[in-house]
Formats: C-alpha cells, structure tokens, sequence
C-alpha cells in the first residue's frame, strides 16, 4: 500500500496488535479514501499482491461510498492466502479525512511506516460490530483502556508502551 502511496490506514486486529492487545486476526483491514485516484493506486498496490475479490460486493467505489467492505485475497507467494479487507465508511466513525488527520505514524524496524487509526479511532471502529475481538477491556471508552506510566501512555493489560505522554496521538511518528 505504501509503496504506491494508497492513503490508507491500518486498522481491526492488525491494528490492535500494534497497540498492544492481544489480538489474533485471519485478515487485515484498512480504511481508505474512496476518490478516483486512490482507488486507482489501490487497484495497483492489490494487482501486484495478486488479490482477487472473493465475496460481494465488486470493487466499486459506490460501494465503498455506501459503506460496504470490500475483501480480497492475495496470491503473491509472500502474502499467500491472505485476506485483506477494504472499508471507506464505518459506522460510528469519522469521515476518512479527519480519521487521517489523528492518524498514529509508527516507524517500524527496518525504517518502513505504518499508518494507522488512532487508538480512539480504533476503539470506536470496533464498537459498532459489537464484538470484543480487541481483548482490551476497554467497554467502548479508549481512556479505560490506557494509562499513564513512567511518562508513557501505556496499554493497561499488557503494559505496552503506546505513546510519550504529552504527544498527542495525532500524526505522531512512534516507534515499537
């Protein structure tokens, strides 16, 4: 996804696994914005992961307009059988805009980023599905989830660091 500059952010399981939880996921979600030439770089970025559709809808941006995921599974012989799925709307969740503007930026060993939903972001996102898939015993409000140690926002469960205390989540780079 970066490497053709899709605007996209990580974020379900995946995402959670970054921030500390306990998390096991079969796929990996990313919300994207949903304009002409994004998608076009998404179309890209999915051709050479070998991704095929694999349920309905198609890979139409109505349908991503209107909410509906869009899934896919990868044939590359690195990324084999993987699922991956693509949103532009959740319910309950802010427009992609401003879900992109509170961004959370990590720099990952090797100097690659990663971008993904803030952690309130992420939180809110999971809530409408009604599952508890995050393993946090956040009950819908990311401050349960969280605390502040040692100047560090810290995961409550696992202890994991997540941000420097007065940094603000937003377009932050951090590193794991």
């Amino acid at each position: 996804m970066r490497a053709q500059r899709v605007r996209a952010l990580l974020m379900g399981g995946q995402a959670c696994v970054f921030y500390g939880a306990a998390e096991f996921s079969r796929d990996t979600d990313f919300a994207i914005l949903a304009d002409a030439a994004n998608l076009a770089r998404l179309r890209q970025a999915l051709a050479e992961l070998l991704a095929e559709p694999i349920a309905v809808p198609p890979f139409a941006a109505k349908y991503l307009r209107r909410g509906h995921a869009i899934h896919f599974r990868c044939q590359h012989p690195e990324a084999s059988h993987m699922r991956v799925d693509v949103m532009s709307k959740t319910r309950g969740v802010a427009p992609f805009a401003e879900l992109w503007k509170r961004r959370t930026t990590l720099q990952l060993p090797g100097g690659e980023q990663c971008d993904l939903l803030s952690l309130p972001d992420l939180v809110q996102a999971k809530k409408p599905s009604g599952t508890k898939k995050t393993g946090c015993r956040c009950a819908g409000n990311w401050k349960n989830c969280v605390t502040r140690n040692e100047g560090h926002w810290r995961h409550r469960r696992t202890g994991r660091r997540l941000w420097k205390a007065g940094q603000d989540s937003r377009s932050s780079t951090q590193r794991v």
